[in-house]
Protein backbone atom coordinates (compact mmCIF):
# COMPACT_ATOMS: atom_id res chain seq x y z
CA UNK A 1 0.00 0.00 0.00
CA UNK A 2 1.08 3.59 -0.61
CA UNK A 3 1.77 5.92 2.19
CA UNK A 4 1.80 9.71 1.82
CA UNK A 5 2.86 12.02 3.91
CA UNK A 6 0.20 14.32 5.35
CA UNK A 7 0.98 18.49 5.37
CA UNK A 8 0.07 21.03 8.09
CA UNK A 9 -2.03 23.41 8.55
CA UNK A 10 -0.62 26.91 9.50
CA UNK A 11 -0.65 26.40 13.15
CA UNK A 12 1.17 22.87 12.33
CA UNK A 13 -1.74 20.98 12.68
CA UNK A 14 -1.75 17.54 10.52
CA UNK A 15 -4.40 18.18 7.66
CA UNK A 16 -6.71 14.72 7.68
CA UNK A 17 -7.55 13.51 3.66
CA UNK A 18 -11.64 13.61 3.45
CA UNK A 19 -14.06 15.09 1.20
CA UNK A 20 -15.45 17.99 2.59
CA UNK A 21 -17.28 21.63 1.25
CA UNK A 22 -15.57 24.50 2.89
CA UNK A 23 -16.61 27.67 3.10
CA UNK A 24 -13.03 29.61 2.24
CA UNK A 25 -9.28 27.67 1.80
CA UNK A 26 -7.46 28.18 5.10
CA UNK A 27 -4.47 29.34 2.93
CA UNK A 28 -5.67 31.53 0.41
CA UNK A 29 -8.44 32.50 1.99
CA UNK A 30 -11.16 32.24 -1.37
CA UNK A 31 -14.14 31.02 -1.26
CA UNK A 32 -14.04 27.19 -2.69
CA UNK A 33 -16.25 24.27 -2.69
CA UNK A 34 -14.43 21.66 -1.89
CA UNK A 35 -11.11 20.23 -0.10
CA UNK A 36 -9.39 17.23 0.52
CA UNK A 37 -7.35 18.66 3.07
CA UNK A 38 -9.02 19.29 6.27
CA UNK A 39 -8.00 20.08 9.74
CA UNK A 40 -10.17 18.74 12.09
CA UNK A 41 -9.07 21.39 14.97
CA UNK A 42 -9.16 24.66 13.17
CA UNK A 43 -12.19 23.28 11.53
CA UNK A 44 -11.23 24.71 8.40
CA UNK A 45 -9.79 23.16 5.06
CA UNK A 46 -7.08 23.63 2.39
CA UNK A 47 -8.54 23.96 -1.62
CA UNK A 48 -7.29 21.87 -4.31
CA UNK A 49 -5.43 24.62 -5.53
CA UNK A 50 -3.48 25.30 -2.99
CA UNK A 51 -2.63 21.84 -1.93
CA UNK A 52 -2.63 19.27 -5.15
CA UNK A 53 -4.04 15.53 -4.01
CA UNK A 54 -1.69 13.51 -4.51
CA UNK A 55 -1.92 10.91 -7.23
CA UNK A 56 0.80 8.04 -7.05
CA UNK A 57 -0.05 5.58 -9.58
CA UNK A 58 -3.85 5.25 -9.65
CA UNK A 59 -3.95 5.59 -6.21
CA UNK A 60 -5.68 8.34 -3.87
CA UNK A 61 -4.88 10.34 -0.49
CA UNK A 62 -6.64 7.58 1.34
CA UNK A 63 -4.23 4.96 -0.35
CA UNK A 64 -7.20 3.62 -1.88
CA UNK A 65 -6.55 2.25 -5.38
CA UNK A 66 -8.60 4.16 -8.18
CA UNK A 67 -10.60 2.98 -10.83
CA UNK A 68 -11.39 3.69 -14.00
CA UNK A 69 -15.54 4.63 -14.38
CA UNK A 70 -17.28 4.82 -17.57
CA UNK A 71 -20.46 5.85 -16.18
CA UNK A 72 -20.36 8.91 -13.58
CA UNK A 73 -24.02 11.19 -14.11
CA UNK A 74 -23.65 14.03 -12.33
CA UNK A 75 -19.83 14.34 -11.28
CA UNK A 76 -17.34 16.48 -12.00
CA UNK A 77 -13.47 16.76 -11.63
CA UNK A 78 -11.68 16.97 -8.00
CA UNK A 79 -9.27 19.00 -9.41
CA UNK A 80 -10.30 20.87 -12.70
CA UNK A 81 -14.29 21.10 -11.55
CA UNK A 82 -15.36 20.09 -15.24
CA UNK A 83 -18.59 18.22 -15.80
CA UNK A 84 -17.17 14.37 -16.83
CA UNK A 85 -19.09 11.22 -17.40
CA UNK A 86 -16.14 8.98 -16.76
CA UNK A 87 -12.97 9.29 -14.70
CA UNK A 88 -10.44 7.82 -12.13
CA UNK A 89 -12.49 7.42 -9.46
CA UNK A 90 -12.13 6.26 -5.64
CA UNK A 91 -15.85 5.99 -4.80
CA UNK A 92 -14.11 5.06 -0.73
CA UNK A 93 -13.44 8.86 -0.89
CA UNK A 94 -15.90 10.46 -3.47
CA UNK A 95 -12.82 11.65 -5.47
CA UNK A 96 -13.05 12.09 -9.40
CA UNK A 97 -10.27 12.92 -11.26
CA UNK A 98 -10.41 13.11 -15.14
CA UNK A 99 -8.40 11.61 -17.76
CA UNK A 100 -6.98 15.43 -18.51
CA UNK A 101 -5.85 15.88 -15.11
CA UNK A 102 -4.40 12.53 -14.60
CA UNK A 103 -2.23 12.40 -17.40
CA UNK A 104 -0.98 16.24 -16.27
CA UNK A 105 -0.14 14.42 -12.94
CA UNK A 106 1.68 11.53 -13.92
Amino acid sequence: MNQFILPYCPKYHQLQWKSKKIQSCLICLKAKKLSQYYCTECKQGVCNECIKPPLDGFYCGGNHKMQFMSNLPHHSCDLCEKSISQAYSCRTCDFDICENCIQFDE
